[in-house]
This record gives structure tokens, sequence and C-alpha cells, in this order.
């Protein structure tokens, strides 16, 4: 006997997937950006057709982008996620019946892989000797764009099931269920101006430079939205930084401070360990009169944020034991991160 009737039956699950993104979203045009989907009406029409063929009053009714679901169906998004994540698994279990490959997938910034994850992703693959499974990673949605939405962006598609693991900023997920974290390591803002700038002598003779310090010279910044931007924003003085450019660049910002008397600044885990220079000065955390912060051992306190790497712990038992050994390659390999400056994970 059938278990789906004739109506439902010409569902598909691009229409369920459109429903659900929009209701966890709140937005057609949002679903449409995080579908890759051009033109977010293709995601209404598909709403639409749910719709008829589940014969479900008011469910394309919509205020603008917002989609309206009718009471009582609340529980539309949970229930769509909980079937597309059985379709990924079936999807996994074909693949590794046809491919006898196992794949764990991931998503982060291209940063990261070039700076450490690449390591990982290598060792991960390649430690596979006694395996009767080929293992991959597959980075998903691997742009520069996550950088403009620090966490969510990265963090989003593990929540909803799309990937396995993400790795980005350090952000508090003990509200979501399924997922865990541990933190890889801290950065401090950084610097980076060659050995002979004037602010490298003023760096040796208090462990770092204050905002005031910088407050005269021409910086070389990220745009509004990165992390860096925002930590610098958070310590600006009332008459504001001079602002010679804007870049996400990092490796071009690191460039122009490598003479002149340009003034980049960049986060400390930015850059490969090829194109770093440990004694770059870090930027240190003040109190209100401008006075540096210190521990109470009287180390100086940096003005850092840190990154962790994230994972799905509802995975598969076969599958979750890939997805750990991943995890602690990538742990492994953030050892580097952790040597840096500000980088240690013991607190300041």
């Amino acid at each position: 006997m059938a278990l789906i009737g004739t109506d439902a039956g010409r569902t598909t699950l691009a229409q369920i997937e459109a429903l659900t993104q929009a209701a966890r979203l709140g937005s057609f045009a949002a679903a449409a950006a995080q579908l890759n989907v051009s033109d977010k009406h293709r995601l209404i029409r598909a709403v639409e057709r749910l719709a008829s063929n589940l014969h479900i009053e008011g469910l394309t009714s919509r205020d603008g982008d917002e989609p309206l679901l009718p009471a009582g169906m609340a529980d539309l998004e949970g229930a769509g996620t909980r079937l597309l994540e059985a379709v990924t698994e079936f999807e996994r279990a074909t693949q590794v019946l046809s491919t006898h490959t196992i794949a764990v997938r991931c998503t982060t910034y291209p940063s990261m892989v070039t700076i450490f994850m690449a390591e990982a992703t290598a060792v991960f693959e390649f430690t596979e000797s006694n395996l009767p499974l080929r293992r991959r990673v597959h980075y998903v949605d691997l742009e520069s764009v996550h950088r403009r939405s620090p966490g969510p962006s990265v963090i989003r598609p593990l929540v909803s099931g799309a990937t396995d693991v993400a790795v980005g900023p350090t952000r508090d997920v003990s509200n979501i269920d399924n997922i865990e974290t541990r933190e890889l390591y801290k950065w401090a803002v950084v610097v980076g101006v060659h050995a002979d700038h004037p602010l490298r002598e003023v760096s040796a003779q208090q462990g770092g430079l204050t905002a005031a310090d910088l407050a005269s010279w021409s910086l070389l910044v990220s745009p509004h939205g990165h992390v860096t931007r925002e930590l610098l924003r958070g310590i600006e003085p009332s008459t504001g930084f001079e602002i010679e450019m804007e870049t996400s660049n990092t490796q071009a910002r690191a460039a122009l401070g490598r003479s002149g008397l340009r003034v980049p600044i960049l986060a400390g885990d930015a850059l490969t360990e090829e194109d770093h220079d440990l004694d770059w000065p870090m930027v240190l955390c003040t109190d209100r009169k401008g006075r540096i912060l210190r521990t109470p051992d009287g180390d100086v306190i940096p003005l850092t944020d840190s990154h962790s790497v994230y994972w799905r712990s509802d995975r598969s038992a076969p599958l979750l034991v890939h997805v750990h050994a991943f995890v602690e390659e990538i742990y492994k390999c953030a050892e580097r991160l952790r040597a840096r400056q500000g980088g240690a994970l013991t607190p300041f």
C-alpha cells in the first residue's frame, strides 16, 4: 500500500527546501541567497506548488519577502529540516555503496583552508590505510563572502544540517541542539609595520600599541563587518582614526606595511607563516583613561577574538566516527596559530 497520496506524490524536495529555508530565515530573498538561487520568485512559485499539492490554505501568504505561515503550522520548518536531513543521509549511503567514499562536509573561510585546514584535510584523507572506505572533505560554499557576516554565515549551514563541520569565529551555540564546539585558538589584532617603523620603538617600550598610538597614523583596514574592523571600532578614540584605505585583501595591506609609514591593521591569524611576522606589535586594551590593561601577573592584554570548530553530534554512528577524526586533525593543525601573538587558549 502506498504511503504517499496521489496529490502529495507530486511534491518535490525542492519545494520542501524552499519552504523550509524561507520559514527558517523569515525571508524568501534570504532563502534564495542561502540556496544560491538567483531569483527569489522561483522559491515563491515552488511554495505555491507545494501548497497546491498538499491542499494547504494560506501557505503562500506573505508580507513582502516574509512568508506568513498559517496558525498551527509552526512545525513545518522542523519537519522539513528532518526530511531534508534524511534525504542527505540517503544520498550519503548511496555514495558509500557506489564509490566506497565517505564525505565530511565543511564550511569555513578560504584563509582557514590556506593557513591550516588544508593540512588537516590531507592528514584526514590519507590516513586511511586500515579503512575499508576512502575519506574525503567536501568544502561547501568556500567563499570570502562569509567574512561579511562573521560567524552566522559559516555556522548556518551546520545548523540547517547541510554540513557536518564548521570553523569560524567563536560564538555561543549552547542553545542550539546537536551542535558541539571546541575553541581552536585566540588571535590578536596586530599592526603590520616593518622593523624600522617608529611604532616599533613605541611597542618595544610598552609591550604593544594603544588606540592613541595609532590615532595619528594612516591606517589600512578591513571593511566594516570584518571582525578586525569591528574590534578596532570598539577602541576608536573620540577624534577617530585616519583611514587611508579599506580592503579585504590582507596580503595587500601587509605588503604595503613592509616599507614606508602606512600602518596595516591585521588579524593575527590571517596570513601564512611565511607572510606573518611574530614581531608585529599587538594592539592593546586600555581603560577609559587610556591606561594599558594588565593581568594580575602584569602582562598586557591584547585586543583579541578567537576561532572555534563546530560539528553535528547527531550524525549516524559510522559518519560520526569520521567527523570526530576530522575535528581532531583540525585541532592539531591549529597548533601553529596557538603559538602566535595572543594565540594561546589560556585566559589573559
